[in-house]
């Protein structure tokens, strides 16, 4: 049921996502270490299904199925990852109807092993009246990098 409000909300939206560019998605998504859980409010649909690839022994990989799940996801990985030095960038992305693939790479150090890693991304995000009502993170999940 969509109503005549959150029809222009989505109409708001398509025209925002019409104007992009690499900062205005920079902007748009959350900085995992920072964690920003007000643009994820603002963002983000109550009732998100959100997916992270992974392996098994990748503490965040799996599926959230609400928006406070996917914060208390944002905490753990603020709890594994070396906020000093962490680079996290938008490099291309592609809209196409109420789709955006954002693709990106990110740097820095894992606290439990102190090893650095750096990382290609890409995310898929699904709009639904102005909101993101699916994501999924696909990483390439590289060897860390050695201390030698």
């Amino acid at each position: 049921m969509t109503s005549q409000h959150s029809d222009l909300e989505l109409e708001k939206l398509e025209s925002y996502i019409a104007n992009l560019d690499g900062e205005k998605v920079q902007s748009l998504l959350p900085n995992k270490v920072k964690g920003i859980p007000d643009l994820l409010k603002k963002w983000v649909s109550p009732d998100v299904v959100w997916a992270v690839t992974g392996s098994i022994d990748y503490p965040l990989a799996g599926w959230y199925y609400s928006l406070d799940q996917v914060l208390q996801a944002f905490q753990a990985a603020a709890l594994i990852t070396e906020p000093n030095g962490y680079e996290w960038e938008v490099r291309n992305f592609i809209v196409q109807d109420n789709q955006m693939v954002v693709f990106g790479y990110e740097s820095g150090l894992n606290k439990p092993s102190g090893l650095p890693f750096e990382n290609n991304w890409a995310y898929l995000m699904i709009w639904q009246d102005g909101k993101v009502v699916e994501f999924r993170e696909y990483f390439t999940f590289p060897e860390p990098k050695s201390n030698c």
